[in-house]
């Protein structure tokens, strides 16, 4: 019997993102686990929303946060396609999950 390997780093958890494409310059929300950190005080939290897993990555405007969820509006700056969103709290980073950003209407 082979057990699943997982680690869990306490580090803020992706676990759905609405809608799944949007165009740029379009407003999303992403909700998850532990995005103010281990102790949840979103108080002096410092978080970064980035589009794309590897450089050159874009900021999304982040516009509500809180533990479980950010409301954010994606960048007309950053490329239209398929990437994935990486939540940064701290020194902790997220696992990715997958965005479509359609062109802008």
């Amino acid at each position: 019997m082979l057990a699943a390997c997982s680690t869990d780093d306490g580090g803020p958890r992706l676990d759905a993102v609405m809608p799944t494409s949007v165009p740029a310059g379009g407003t999303a929300v992403v909700t998850g686990t532990r995005f103010c950190g281990a102790g949840g005080d979103c108080s002096n939290v410092a978080a970064t929303l980035a589009l794309g897993a590897e450089p050159p990555m874009v900021d999304a405007q982040i516009e509500a946060y809180s533990d479980t969820s950010a409301m954010f509006i994606v960048p007309r700056i950053g490329p239209v396609g398929p990437t994935q969103l990486i939540l940064t709290v701290g020194d902790q980073s997220s696992n990715a999950l997958a965005l479509e950003v359609l062109p802008t209407p």
